[in-house]
């Protein structure tokens, strides 16, 4: 039926614009460490144009949902929602990163697990999306995207965990840097929890269509 095409439609939209959080505040981590102020703005900027864009689309996939009587409803609101809660975290973690006076040196070792982390934070955006696209279109292939955003969460809290250790353990840096620090990380893993709770709710939605 034409109503759940295009509540696949927005299902997709939704998840491109939290991917484009997760792409800039990749890009915005990447370029503090590299010292380049002016992206550094830009990518923040978007961080929050795509977040509102986001919003914009979940109010409408919600609306298109509650039209939709031939899906189970409640589990397409809940992942409508569960999305949502993916995007909650990318703009608080830039602001914190653009408070902070504080920039590694080329040399520190943060600097390679900064990227570490970022590197499977955006592919963790990536796959959401991915999901997304196949979610009507291909179930067997949306029912991998699932797994893949399992095996990714793994590689997250793997170097999340690392990088945690490594700041906790520099008696070099004061309390003052290392906390905020701390909390742009854990936004970064709360993120991803949060796309496998949303890869949870797909499941669910594969075993009852």
């Amino acid at each position: 039926m034409e109503i759940e095409r295009i509540v696949f439609a927005r299902l997709e939209e939704q998840s491109r614009h939290i991917n484009n959080t997760f792409k800039q505040l990749g890009i915005a981590i990447n370029a503090w460490l590299d010292g380049s102020d002016e992206k550094f703005k830009e990518s923040v900027m978007k961080i929050t144009q795509s977040e509102k864009k986001s919003r914009k689309v979940k109010d409408e996939a919600l609306n298109d949902v509650a039209r939709a009587i031939s899906l189970y409803r409640s589990d397409f609101l809940r992942l409508v929602m569960k999305m949502e809660d993916c995007a909650s975290f990318q703009g608080g973690a830039a602001a914190r990163l653009s408070r902070l006076e504080f920039k590694p040196e080329a040399g520190d070792e943060m600097v390679g697990m900064f990227k570490d982390l970022v590197e499977v934070f955006i592919d963790m955006g990536d796959t959401l999306t991915n999901l997304m696209r196949k979610l009507g279109q291909n179930m067997e292939q949306a029912r991998n995207y699932c797994y893949k955003i399992d095996l990714i969460e793994e590689k997250v809290d793997g170097a999340y965990r690392k990088l945690e250790s490594f700041l906790y353990n520099r008696k070099d840096l004061d309390i003052r840097i290392i906390m905020p620090l701390r909390e742009i990380i854990n936004h970064i893993e709360e993120a991803c929890d949060h796309v496998q709770s949303t890869a949870d709710s797909v499941r669910i939605i594969l075993a009852t269509h």
